[in-house]
């Protein structure tokens, strides 16, 4: 039974949108998750390794974007070359998103999880700002 309940647990959590009527709870539930899910990850770098990440809320804005972008489609120029990307269903953007964080998450940690204390808060919080003005600055792609 203790290894059914996660598995139940998410199973309810995913019917719950097809119970639901009022459009603005459920949105307010998704909100919620989504938050739960950032202090999860605060507390799991906080909490077992001891290192305070200011810019760990920038791979949820990677992954959101990559999410937006391949759901919505988009068409960006690169160096004279345009590039044309359709619409993909909501299941990819998502995957594709949660791939796409995850790697850059990999990176970043590898590079940052040599310093230590203060050092560690100064690499995460650029991170964070370079990923804000490359969103910001980048209207191509990102629609500002």
């Amino acid at each position: 039974m203790r290894r059914l309940l996660p598995y139940l647990v998410i199973l309810f959590f995913a019917c719950v949108p097809l119970w639901l009527k009022d459009q603005y709870f459920l949105h307010t539930l998704v909100v919620s998750g989504i938050f739960i899910l950032a202090a999860l990850s605060l507390n799991l770098l906080l909490g077992y390794t001891g290192q305070l990440s200011l810019g760990h809320v920038a791979f949820f804005g990677i992954g959101a974007y990559v999410s937006a972008l391949t759901t919505l489609g988009f068409e960006v120029t690169l160096f004279g070359h345009t590039f044309v990307h359709g619409q993909w269903p909501a299941v990819v953007g998502l995957v594709l998103g949660t791939i796409i964080a995850g790697l850059c998450g990999y990176i970043i940690g590898r590079l940052s999880f040599r310093v230590r204390g203060a050092y560690f808060v100064i690499v995460t919080v650029s991170f964070a700002e370079v990923t804000r003005l490359v969103a910001l600055n980048w209207v191509e792609l990102t629609n500002g």
